[in-house]
């Protein structure tokens, strides 16, 4: 059965506090020093008071979604005709994921303001609702949401004081505030990429330390470097608008930002394409752990994860990830990950960031096959499906057959 939903949306200008400037008693109390990089000042404030109503009724006794949808409609017309004495008033009637019966005791009402009714009493039908909205915002209290301003130059003019504003302000064109605004989100969003590829590699078990340690102390060069900028952006903005230094020094800022900054996109892609190996290598690495595969760095690793599944059929790949990413026994190892029975254990060796002697591990890419801790095959081929004593009952013997006879 469909649910039923009235939402109405009230939002009511309750006061207006305004300063009359032009006032003549008003000129002895205006002070212009003291506030160089000022630029404007308050004139106005507007209160306004808003409020969600919501009407759900889930229609639990299922009568026709038309007939119901329909009673809603006539409620949301006695409503609307109150709309001239509100500020902005929106409503709407649809069908969701919610319900209860349409004006009666399962009907559910719920207020949503953030300039509670002086008597603290909320609407609990459609009659209610109504004498609520009438009365909101009766008490001329609501929150600042509109503040007027009026230039300084404009009233130093107008007051005629000499505070220098002729000279002491200049304007910043259009097309350099929007060169601002790109530069903050390319610094933005080159910092995000960063934040996503660090995520990667730290929660990836086998990147060796150095790797981590490089890539989190480049994250950190470019959080300082974006806030170093922001800052920088800021003060010049401010000499410029007051006429300290020539608006030209915004565009050489720029410049050098594009140059030097570790999160300038130009430098960034640097940076990625240096170390797209790494990046590429934690992103398999991930990708194995979260299909199931344990990974190992080092011997210490390996030989704990061996102990830990000696009563396992353990299945071992060592790979170049830059070299052999695309062999067939990776693609033989993923189609082993895929049909994982719980007596296999998997693990991923990647040669080029393993952690000890080279002359240990094999040279190409392999997949060694251990049983009870015991070397079974030093090159497993899923296609010849190995036998052994832990493989070889009729109902694996079976899944052996259903899965890789190619």
């Amino acid at each position: 059965m469909p649910t039923f939903q009235l939402n109405i949306l009230v939002s009511k200008t309750t006061k207006k506090e305004q300063i009359n400037y032009k006032q003549p008693k008003l000129k002895e109390f205006f002070e212009f020093s003291g506030h160089e990089y000022a630029t404007h000042v308050v004139v106005g404030i507007t209160y306004r008071a808003n409020a969600t109503i919501t009407f759900t009724d889930t229609n639990r006794h299922g009568h026709d979604k038309n007939k119901v949808e329909g009673k809603m409609s006539l409620e949301l017309k006695e409503l609307e005709k109150i709309c001239p004495k509100l500020g902005n008033f929106s409503a709407n009637a649809n069908a969701n994921d919610y319900n209860e019966e349409w004006k009666n005791e399962e009907t559910k009402i719920s207020v949503h303001t953030d300039v509670p009714s002086a008597d603290k009493i909320l609407p609990r039908t459609a009659e209610d609702a109504i004498k609520y909205i009438e009365k909101f915002g009766a008490e001329k209290i609501g929150t600042q949401q509109i503040f007027h301003l009026l230039p300084i130059a404009n009233l130093s003019h107008y007051l005629q004081k000499d505070s220098n504003l002729e000279t002491k302000f200049a304007s910043i064109g259009s097309g350099k505030i929007h060169r601002i605004e790109s530069l903050f989100d390319e610094i933005d969003e080159t910092y995000g990429q960063m934040q996503d590829i660090w995520a990667d590699i730290n929660n990836t078990a086998s990147i060796p330390r150095d790797e981590k340690f490089m890539f989190q102390r480049h994250m950190k060069e470019m959080s300082d470097d974006i806030a170093e900028i922001k800052d920088d952006i800021k003060q010049l903005v401010l000499k410029v608008r007051a006429t300290v230094v020539d608006p030209n020094v915004l565009e050489e800022k720029f410049n050098t930002i594009q140059k030097e900054s570790k999160a300038s996109a130009t430098n960034f892609k640097n940076f990625l394409n240096r170390n797209q190996n790494i990046i590429e290598r934690a992103k398999f690495l991930r990708e194995c752990e979260t299909k199931g595969a344990k990974t190992a760095i080092d011997d210490c690793r390996l030989s704990e994860i061996k102990r830990n599944n000696i009563d396992r059929n353990i299945y071992i790949l060592f790979l170049s990830f830059e070299r052999e990413r695309n062999s067939d026994r990776l693609n033989c190892f993923y189609r082993l990950l895929r049909h994982p029975r719980p007596q296999d254990c998997f693990v991923v060796v990647e040669t080029d960031s393993w952690n000890g002697k080279k002359e240990e591990i094999p040279k190409r890419a392999t997949i060694q096959f251990f049983v009870d801790g015991k070397l079974i095959e030093e090159d497993y081929d899923i296609n010849e499906r190995y036998l052994s004593k832990k493989q070889f009952s009729m109902d694996e013997l079976i899944w052996q057959i259903k899965h890789f006879v190619v």
